[in-house]
């Protein structure tokens, strides 16, 4: 009786083992469920941006205007251009554009129209930097004639 009453022990071995076992599968679970859902907002934001691919088809010089043609060929649905530059300088009078794929190939083209920030720089290179919603950046070079 009296190494009965020695021998205490809180819990059985076996009953803190699955304790153990619970505490760290609920743990894991916490982890998991944060993880899902933060790769899933990375893939709709700033994930999504290495599907977004604008293609610069065309830039046409006309009365101090500049007018940029655009395609979306990408696996995103939708590209908004919502920045761009002109030789590093942030055109401030620039309306977003959105292409949106559908099954209609002439949804996927879209049109920039800004005013020309250097009028008299005809024959030097123009620089343009297209920056998404998302973060992508697309660079081209134009020589105004």
């Amino acid at each position: 009786m009296r190494q009965m009453l020695r021998d205490r022990r809180a819990f059985s071995p076996v009953f803190s083992t699955v304790l153990m076992i619970l505490m760290v599968t609920i743990g894991m679970s916490l982890v998991f469920a944060y993880f899902v859902g933060f790769s899933r907002d990375f893939q709709l934001g700033p994930g999504s941006a290495v599907a977004e691919l604008i293609e610069v088809e065309d830039v046409w010089f006309h009365d101090n205007q500049i007018t940029i043609t655009l395609y979306s060929y990408g696996k995103v649905d939708s590209v908004n251009v919502n920045t761009l530059y002109i030789n590093d300088v942030r055109v401030q009078d620039f309306t977003n554009v959105q292409l949106i794929k559908s099954s209609s190939p002439l949804s996927q083209h879209g049109e920039v129209t800004v005013a020309d920030p250097f009028p008299d720089a005809s024959g030097l290179p123009y620089r343009f930097r297209l920056v998404t919603k998302r973060g992508s950046v697309f660079e081209t070079e134009y020589l105004k004639p």
